[in-house]
């Protein structure tokens, strides 16, 4: 994935990859991904692992062209509450 490990690097960002069997492990609804790479959730598996279960957006499919990304969010239960404080209406704050 050439354009993940440039954004990576152009934000200085570390990239966590996970093993099928990792993947595989998380549970996740079906997916008809399971038939490509041998697993029911690729993005959302990946994100749930990183941040110890707490999934904050279902995956979204983005394209571009002919070319797609998959991005789920996560964060573990002190990132959640600090993204959850920012996203507050600016009429509640």
């Amino acid at each position: 994935e050439p354009g993940l490990l440039a954004v990576c690097a152009q934000y200085h960002w570390q990239l966590q990859t996970y093993s099928t069997e990792e993947l595989r492990n998380v549970r996740r609804p079906p997916s008809t991904i399971v038939q490509l790479v041998g697993t029911n959730s690729v993005a959302e598996a990946a994100a749930m692992l990183a941040s110890n279960q707490e999934l904050l957006v279902n995956k979204q499919i983005y394209s571009i062209g002919d070319k797609f990304i998959t991005v789920a969010i996560a964060a573990d239960s002190e990132e959640k509450a600090i993204i959850e404080n920012h996203l507050q209406p600016k009429s509640q704050l």
